[in-house]
């Protein structure tokens, strides 16, 4: 027999449409080691940044107690955790890259200012309630029993429509977008006009695709969507997706992007 460390890493470079229950059930396992492993380095690394440059104003206000002296040094905060809106796609041939996606992103909680959750098929739920308690499986699961599988029109253009309707506030310049699904659209309107205004309300839009982009033809509308996206990702297997999840210097780039628009809109006023 295949010792256990190889069988995992063998099922983690599989792509999920080609995966067994008892092969999804192993990875499931390993998706909660991988998260927590995740959530120790993600805040070690926020530990370790949590002083920056002396903040003379509020070392000068705290002072003030002490008549000046003795100065109570006062730090700016460097931590930047960032407010995430994920959409995930939940139909028959998504279900396992978005409920893997979805457990990652219940364990990072604390590594977040705020997740707004929600998940489609050919209509858009609000599933952030699902995610207050502390089991991610009861989370998950309960969202997957109130949408279950099968032969369904998946509407992502209609899905938006929704999130236009009811949720357009849950974006702003601090918020990252976050697309779960493999854009087909089953020839439904992809509805690009909400999309437009999603992206450019979020500061950064990330799309995680299972699919390559040689793919991309057919009912899918990805072509369309893609150039709106500040990230097209593709995630086939378990490792791709782990490597989104922890993309290397994401953050800084999510910095950066911040203070391009901080710097622009200064500008324009």
């Amino acid at each position: 027999e295949k010792p256990r460390g190889e069988n995992i890493d063998n099922l983690m470079s599989r792509p999920f449409q080609s995966l067994s229950d008892s092969d999804k059930q192993l990875l499931q396992r390993e998706v909660q080691k991988l998260a927590a492993a995740l959530r120790t380095r993600i805040a070690l690394r926020q530990k370790r940044a949590k002083n920056g440059k002396m903040d003379a104003k509020a070392t000068i206000r705290a002072s003030l107690k002490y008549n000046g002296v003795p100065m109570e040094i006062i730090h700016r905060n460097r931590i930047h955790k960032p407010k995430i809106v994920v959409i995930c796609d939940v139909s028959t041939s998504m279900r396992f890259c978005s409920e893997l996606m979805l457990s990652f992103l219940f364990a990072l909680q604390g590594q977040v200012r705020k997740t707004h959750a929600f998940a489609f098929i050919d209509h858009l739920e609000s599933i952030s309630e699902d995610f207050s308690g502390s089991n991610a499986d009861e989370a998950i699961q309960s969202v997957l029993w109130r949408m279950p599988s099968g032969h369904y029109n998946t509407d992502l253009g209609f899905s938006l429509n929704d999130f236009q309707n009811e949720y357009m506030d849950t974006l702003n310049s601090g918020t990252t977008l976050l697309i779960v699904g493999d854009g087909r659209n089953n020839y439904n309107d992809p509805r690009l006009d909400i999309f437009s205004t999603m992206s450019r309300r979020a500061t950064r839009t990330i799309w995680l695709n299972p699919e390559p982009p040689h793919l991309w033809h057919g009912d899918s509308d990805m072509p369309k969507y893609a150039p709106l996206c500040s990230n097209v990702l593709k995630v086939g297997n378990l490792r791709e997706l782990a490597e989104a999840v922890a993309q290397p210097g994401a953050q800084a780039q999510l910095r950066r992007h911040h203070r391009r628009r901080r710097r622009a809109r200064a500008g324009n006023s």
